[in-house]
């Protein structure tokens, strides 16, 4: 990746909790990536798995996801509750690491 795509990078951010990937969640993916040269999509990750809220761990949802887009990178980031602040700060160092760790490994 070089200076001008990392400038060109795109950032969803989901749960993405749920068995399929649903009409909605194709159209907008398809719409990011129509738009710019690199997609990341980063899931939120729960401590608790496997319950009502959160059935799929981070693994299923990256294959039902890269099944459909194969080409997008999927990271995750683990949540944090009650604090946002630092929830922020770890996604901008998460994205940071994978953009820049890319431009410079090229």
């Amino acid at each position: 990746m070089n200076v001008k795509q990392i400038a060109d990078v795109a950032i969803i951010i989901g749960r993405y909790q749920t068995f399929q990937l649903h009409s909605e969640q194709i159209r907008m993916i398809d719409e990011v990536v129509k738009r710019h040269k690199h997609t990341i999509i980063v899931i939120g990750n729960s401590m608790m798995r496997g319950t009502i809220a959160n059935p799929l761990d981070f693994r299923a949802r990256k294959t039902m996801i890269q099944e459909k887009f194969p080409k997008i990178d999927i990271l995750y980031i683990n949540d944090i509750p009650k604090d946002n602040t630092l929830w922020s700060k770890n996604l901008d160092k998460l994205i940071e690491d994978h953009v820049w760790g890319d431009f410079t490994t090229q």
